[in-house]
């Protein structure tokens, strides 16, 4: 009996699914953060390229004189926005805010969305539940000049 004993005691069956399950949980918070960094920095590449957009579709309308400035205000929010459609819904709507500088001959599209973290520890952590992604771009335009 003594001899059964120590035999089960010396048994090795079984150690690998110990080792597993203790190293389980950390390889699933790995692979999930890395799966969060890759959805941040695509959210942040669409939000750069919807600032671009905004300003490719400003440098579009720079000379039409037949558009009011707020017609081409929202020319240049619509543009953006439809990039931003190829993103998950945010925590909230995203925001275009344009500021065209005169003096200078710049303009300036701000996009930002806000990036929904759906991890729930994360709120407890960080305060909140989103993560603001902001892009800014600026762009030289040449004033419209009439004929």
């Amino acid at each position: 009996m003594l001899k059964t004993l120590r035999q089960k005691l010396h048994d090795e069956k079984g150690q690998s699914v110990v080792e597993f399950a203790i190293i389980m949980p950390l390889i699933l918070l790995i692979i999930m953060a890395m799966i969060y960094f890759g959805l941040f920095i695509f959210a942040k590449s669409v939000v750069l390229f919807s600032a671009h957009q905004g300003g490719r579709e400003a440098l579009n309308f720079r000379t039409n004189i037949q558009y009011s400035e707020q017609q081409k205000e929202q020319f240049i929010k619509n543009a953006s926005l439809q990039v931003l459609q190829m993103l998950p819904v945010g925590a909230s709507p995203p925001e275009v805010e344009t500021i065209k500088n005169e003096n200078t001959g710049l303009i300036q599209i701000t996009v930002t969305y806000y990036f929904k973290l759906s991890l729930p520890f994360i709120k407890e952590i960080t305060g909140t539940n989103s993560q603001p992604v902001k892009s800014e771009v600026f762009y030289r335009f040449a004033p419209p000049q009439e004929i």
